[in-house]
């Protein structure tokens, strides 16, 4: 049977420096809202910082539906097409290439390489959003607490949160030494990519022939 592992990221975070340098960001192990500072360089949030009060982000929130899914197939075992598969940027790529950002789920993903040759690998990608929030810009100018400024703790802060989920499933299948390795790659890719369209019945089960099941 197919090996099937799941990797789950977190929402995709907006930042906005001090200096109004706008840097966007999936965060992959973070639960910082809008108001929250982050470190650019190192990816951590700051714990206990804020340049606004409750009252004024409530009030001064904008928020709209936003829902979008996608969905991806790949067979590149690579890092740099697993990053285009996640969407990473290139400074968060480098980031994790030179050990700066230690990260679960999606960051697992991307460590998780076939074991084998002989081993034949599809990934599904599947991502979907649902909505919107940011702080208005007359609220950015009306700062609370400006003395953050002087702490020099972090280098951007949330102002827009885009709320979504993304999933990354492997597929993979070991070739024996009989089997064509081209051709079996491109029949699982085939049976991977038909899953999204196979009946469904009952309680989940899936309908699938004598050859996709081989070839699972």
């Amino acid at each position: 049977m197919v090996a099937l592992s799941v990797y789950l990221k977190q929402p995709n975070f907006i930042y906005l420096c001090t200096y109004l340098w706008l840097a966007t960001l999936a965060v992959v192990n973070a639960q910082s809202g809008i108001r929250g500072f982050f470190t650019h360089q190192s990816k951590k949030k700051t714990q206990g910082v804020t340049l606004w009060d409750e009252n004024s982000l409530r009030n001064n929130l904008y928020s709209r539906p936003q829902p979008l899914t996608d969905l991806k197939f790949s067979s590149s075992d690579s890092l740099s097409g697993k990053s285009s598969l996640l969407d990473v940027s290139a400074s968060l790529k480098a980031s994790f290439l030179g050990g700066l950002v230690n990260v679960g789920g999606s960051g697992k993903f991307l460590r998780d390489t076939k074991s084998s040759h002989r081993q034949s690998r599809v990934t599904m990608y599947y991502s979907e959003t649902t909505r919107y929030e940011q702080l208005t810009m007359s609220q950015l100018g009306q700062v609370t607490y400006p003395q953050v400024f002087d702490q020099k703790s972090a280098t951007h802060v949330v102002t827009a949160v885009l709320y979504g989920a993304q999933a990354v499933m492997v597929f993979d299948r070991t070739i024996s030494e009989e089997e064509n390795k081209q051709e079996i790659e491109g029949k699982l890719n085939g049976v991977v990519r038909s899953i999204v369209g196979l009946s469904i019945e009952g309680e989940g089960s899936v309908n699938m022939n004598d050859d996709d099941k081989k070839n699972c």
